[in-house]
C-alpha cells in the first residue's frame, strides 16, 4: 500500500462516487496516466454495502483508488466482494467479476 499523497495521482477520499471519480480522474490524467489505465468497478463492502472504486491499471498490477480509505492497495489486498467493472476499453461496457 501506499499513501494516497505519495503521488501526483490523487482523489477526495471523504467524497461520494459522485465527487471522487472524475474529479480524481483528471489529475491521473494530467500526470500522464492514460485514460485507458482508469475504470470504475462496482464492490460489496464487509458491512454488504455497495460502493465503487476508481481502478488504475499499471505495470505493477492494478490498484484501487477507495474513497474509503487514504490508501493505495492492490486490487486483490482489499476486503471487498468484487461484483462487475468496466470492460478495458468500454466506458459502458460491463463484466461480472467472477472470483
Amino acid at each position: 500500500m501506499v499513501s494516497r499523497t505519495a503521488g501526483p495521482c490523487l482523489w477526495d477520499p471523504g467524497g461520494t462516487a459522485k465527487t471522487s471519480f472524475w474529479p480524481s480522474a483528471q489529475p491521473c490524467s494530467t500526470a500522464g496516466v492514460p485514460a485507458e489505465a482508469l475504470s470504475i468497478a462496482i464492490v460489496e463492502t464487509r458491512w454488504g454495502e455497495t460502493h465503487a472504486v476508481l481502478l488504475l491499471a499499471s505495470d505493477r498490477g492494478e490498484f484501487v483508488l477507495d474513497s474509503l480509505s487514504p490508501w493505495v492497495s492492490r486490487w486483490d489486498r482489499v476486503d471487498y466482494r468484487w461484483r462487475e467493472r468496466q470492460a478495458r476499453g468500454g466506458a459502458f461496457d460491463w463484466v461480472n467479476v467472477a472470483l
